[in-house]
């Protein structure tokens, strides 16, 4: 039986492209205060098949709800970060990141973060 050739896969934007896209997605929300980009994107050694790595920090008190308003407005602004950057999104909360009880997972998103929106 004939092997499928393997799918070609997307090469993820450069950090700067990432930035780019990120901040105008910051700027046009009023929540957000905080974006950060991680991984390998903002090392500098995505390959295909990579995806975008993203921290954000919401102001105090949003998003509003609480637990499955929480979880819809990251799943919405997942897609949104995808469909501007073309490939996967992996996005936590900095606060989620800092509470990681894995110390090497932890150190490995936080140290490696670099700001893209806010202060």
């Amino acid at each position: 039986m004939p092997v499928a050739p393997p799918a070609v896969l997307p090469a993820p934007p450069s950090f700067d492209e990432a930035a780019a896209a990120l901040r105008a997605i910051g700027e046009s929300h009023l929540d957000i205060v905080r974006l950060e980009i991680f991984g390998s994107v903002a090392a500098g050694e995505a390959k295909p098949g990579s995806d975008l790595g993203v921290l954000i920090t919401f102001q105090p008190g949003h998003p509003k709800g609480g637990g499955c308003a929480f979880i819809g407005r990251l799943g919405d602004l997942t897609d949104e970060i995808q469909a501007a950057v073309g490939v996967p999104v992996d996005l936590h909360t900095r606060a989620s990141a800092e509470r990681c009880r894995n110390p090497l997972r932890r150190a490995s998103v936080l140290d490696g973060a670099r700001l893209v929106y806010g202060a």
